[in-house]
C-alpha cells in the first residue's frame, strides 16, 4: 500500500511527514501539484485498475492507504489564453480529481474537496445552527 503526499516541493511540513513515513518503511509518493500538468502527468484507467504517472513516481490511486494534502487543489488554474490549452488543462484536472475522489484511501488529511465545501459561509452557518450554535 502507498501514502500519497500532495504539497509543494519546498513545504517543510510535507518533508516531515515524508521522513516519518519513510522511517517506518512505508511506500510514499510525493507530488507537487504545480507539476501535475497534462504534459508531465498521465492518468490511465484499465479493467485491472488505474495508474497515475508523475515526475516523482507512479501509483495506483485505488491502492492508497491515505492522502496527506497541503495544497488547495481547487485553486490550480492555467494562465494560458489559448482556449484549447485551457480545455485540455480543465479536462485533465476533472479526470485527476475524479480518480482521487474515488480512491479507496482510508484517510484524507486536509481533504481539499471537503475543505472547498466547508469554505462556504452560508453552509457553515446552517451546520452551526443544526448543532445548536448561535
Amino acid at each position: 500500500m502507498t501514502t500519497l503526499l500532495i504539497g509543494r516541493n519546498a513545504d517543510i511540513h510535507v518533508d516531515a511527514v515524508l521522513l516519518a513515513l519513510e522511517q517506518r518503511g512505508e511506500r510514499v509518493v510525493r507530488i507537487d501539484p504545480e507539476n501535475l500538468l497534462p504534459e508531465n502527468t498521465s492518468v490511465s484507467w484499465r479493467k485491472s485498475g488505474a495508474v497515475i504517472r508523475t515526475l516523482n513516481g507512479d501509483f495506483d490511486p485505488f491502492e492508497l492507504d491515505g492522502v496527506f494534502c497541503r495544497y488547495a487543489l481547487e485553486s490550480i488554474r492555467t494562465e494560458s489564453v489559448n482556449p484549447i490549452t485551457r480545455f485540455v488543462f480543465d479536462e485533465f484536472w476533472v479526470a485527476l480529481r475524479g480518480i482521487l475522489l474515488g480512491s479507496h484511501a482510508n484517510k484524507w488529511i486536509n481533504d481539499p474537496f471537503q475543505e472547498a465545501i466547508a469554505d462556504h459561509k452560508p453552509l457553515q452557518l446552517l451546520k452551526a445552527k443544526e448543532v445548536g450554535l448561535q
